[in-house]
């Protein structure tokens, strides 16, 4: 191979290495054709913040995030009236399509009501104890839960609600209570207004223990199970005699009047393990007559359930 020859590969060689280095490789990237622009507005650095890292969210997202921490601060108070749409567009610089979709995401979580028509608008409505149940009864019958099981969790809440008002406000409480016991036994013949007025018990209570997360949970749990067990209540009345209603209604009260006086001398310990007793004698009997592994809220097991009882 002649000399000539050599060297025009070398520098042929020399030329392609140098033109490979020199290449820059760029990524490419095109939005999707139905994506959002989405561009950050004043007072909207909050909600930003708050969001979880990932694939960013629509804007209507964005908007209904950040005026649901209106809502919550109190900016955005009790039946006050929100923005109406023309302001919220200008303000976030999105389509009516976008604003519309952030407003029924607030509806649909229950932060607001949208009124219709030319004098209509949102117009914020707490209705915070619905909002738990409802978001709370869809995540329960997704993970199929059964009654047994908002029973066992009540038995381990209800006495530490017992426990905490003991501690916190015994005489509120017990009067509370004496007050509640007395306009319970006008309702001693009748199973469905005692089943309620056991539960608004159980929600006074609730209403003394000092903790709202407590509050809201327990509370929803024991809407739940009412739901749930309400159509076959009558049935169960049938299945008892009229001694044997009078003589369970009775002794659910005396443990009532007996958890008012607990509770009035401050013993939380007491008064929890008081309302275990309970809590546990009322899930004895309720569940001889009705199967632990009822469905929640579905004709189906509502169904089976009246066919068990009967």
């Amino acid at each position: 191979m002649s000399a000539p020859y050599i060297l025009s590969l070398c520098v042929a060689r020399t030329f392609i290495i140098i033109s490979v280095r020199n290449i820059r490789f760029e990524w490419v990237v095109k939005p999707r054709p139905d994506a959002e622009k989405v561009v950050p507005m004043d007072g909207m650095q909050d909600a930003w913040t708050a969001l979880p890292t990932g694939a960013p969210p629509k804007m209507a997202q964005v908007i209904a995030r950040g005026l649901r921490a209106d809502i919550a601060s109190g900016r955005l108070a009790n039946g006050k009236r929100l923005p109406l749409e023309p302001e919220l567009i200008a303000k976030y610089g999105v389509s009516r399509a976008v604003v519309r979709e952030a407003l029924r995401l607030l509806e649909s979580a229950g932060l607001v009501v949208v009124k219709r028509g030319p004098k209509g608008g949102a117009v914020v409505t707490h209705r915070t104890s619905a909002v738990v149940r409802e978001s709370l009864l869809l995540s329960l019958q997704l993970a199929e839960v059964r009654l047994g099981e908002v029973y066992d969790c009540l038995l381990g809440v209800l006495p530490a609600a017992a426990r905490l008002a003991a501690e916190k406000r015994p005489a509120e409480t017990a009067e509370a209570l004496r007050q509640h016991s007395e306009r319970h036994r006008r309702s001693v013949n009748d199973l469905h207004s005692f089943s309620l007025q056991n539960q608004a018990f159980n929600q006074v209570m609730l209403a003394n223990c000092g903790n709202h997360a407590m509050q809201l949970f327990a509370s929803s749990m024991l809407e739940i199970m009412r739901e749930v067990t309400d159509p076959v209540t009558a049935i169960i009345r049938h299945k008892m005699s009229e001694t044997q209603l009078r003589e369970g209604l009775e002794t659910m009260l005396k443990y009532q009047d007996y958890l008012a006086t607990v509770i009035a001398d401050g013993n939380g310990a007491h008064a929890g393990a008081v309302w275990r007793r309970y809590v546990e004698r009322v899930g004895e009997r309720f569940f001889r007559l009705i199967p632990r592994d009822l469905e929640l809220i579905s004709d189906a097991s509502l169904r089976r359930g009246r066919d068990s009882v009967l």
